[in-house]
């Protein structure tokens, strides 16, 4: 029997490499949609093994990887497609962002491009770290006991404490756990003093970093967030130009919790948006897993989620805890 590849010129067989290679990055993408990264990368490098400067396939490899939290394999496949394509500008902002640069280029306005994001860690002192940590869990705590004494049927208790998270609708603030489930403190005053007070000395060596223009805020908004098993904030964007958001421009996330950590899920997913139309590309973002004593900064208008929380055992001091918040303009 003949070989197939018996006969074909050395310009037919590279012809059949591509093709091959383009149909597999075209598999690559249907399983990017799918949200599956991790055998989508796989096909991408049998895709690049054929064609090794394939620009899609480096594209779609950058994005898998830092779908998966993995930003030095991201940043990888940016270096290589802009070893084939210099001026590729999305490729350049993304490697930069995920190398902790300012970028030297700034998002196309109406485009879904990369969310720019700060990530800062050893944030506070250990003392202080301990000390906001103790009081969170010993309010989320009482607000425990107050539930489970009939206090607030069916939801957390304490005007001081934390209560049933509320999302925005259009007829006010309401528990809505089909969006959002947490447990949260809407005023923790003087227990978010340590993070927003480090604020003012790290807000003007970020402002290039997040591709903002500097801007002094009139106000900051804080709120204490705990998730527990099963908790989430579906996808969402904390900025509406037509609602009681619409000064919020800068959003903060700063995360503390048990270590080792015992918890699983909980991810920050910030997705690629057009922020002045509030489009986002659903199979496309940047994956940050929580790090206890650590800082993340956003801008308002980026669309983002936090995915669901396993929490196996049944102390839920062992959550997710958080202190954010927003600078207003």
């Amino acid at each position: 029997m003949m070989d197939p590849g018996q006969g074909l010129s050395p310009d037919a067989g590279e012809d059949a490499a591509l093709a091959e290679a383009d149909r597999l990055v075209e598999e690559a993408a249907g399983l990017v949609e799918a949200m599956r990264h991790e055998a989508a990368a796989g096909v991408l490098e049998r895709a690049l093994g054929l064609d090794p400067e394939h620009p899609r396939a480096l594209a779609l490899l950058a994005d898998a990887a830092r779908a998966r939290g993995d930003r030095a394999a991201a940043r990888a496949a940016c270096a290589r497609l802009l070893a084939v394509r210099r001026f590729d500008q999305r490729a350049r902002f993304l490697d930069q962002v995920l190398g902790g640069q300012a970028p030297s280029v700034l998002p196309v306005a109406g485009l879904e491009w990369p969310a720019p994001f700060v990530r800062l860690e050893d944030v506070l002192p250990a003392a202080a770290r301990d000390a906001l940590f103790d009081a969170l869990a010993g309010a989320l705590a009482g607000a425990l006991t107050g539930a489970l004494a009939g206090a607030l049927t069916g939801a957390l208790a304490g005007a001081d404490g934390f209560g049933a998270a509320e999302v925005v609708q259009a007829d006010g603030m309401l528990v809505d756990r089909r969006v959002r489930s947490a447990a949260v403190m809407t005023e923790p005053g003087a227990l978010a003093r340590p993070v927003t007070d480090r604020l003012p000395a790290v807000l003007p060596d970020l402002w290039d970093r997040l591709a903002m223009t500097p801007f002094e805020p009139a106000w900051v908004e804080t709120q204490a967030t705990v998730h527990r098993d099963g908790d989430f904030y579906g996808v969402h964007r904390d900025w509406d130009p037509q609602g009681p958001t619409a000064t919020r421009q800068l959003s903060f996330v700063y995360y503390l919790h048990r270590t080792p950590r015992r918890y699983d899920g909980g991810d920050l997913l910030l997705y690629d948006t057009a922020c002045s139309l509030g489009f986002h590309r659903a199979p496309a973002f940047t994956r940050l897993v929580p790090l206890d004593n650590s800082l993340v900064l956003f801008p308002s208008q980026v669309m983002h989620e936090v995915t669901p929380v396993r929490l196996p055992g049944g102390d839920p001091a062992d959550g997710r805890f958080t202190v954010n918040g927003w600078l207003h303009v």
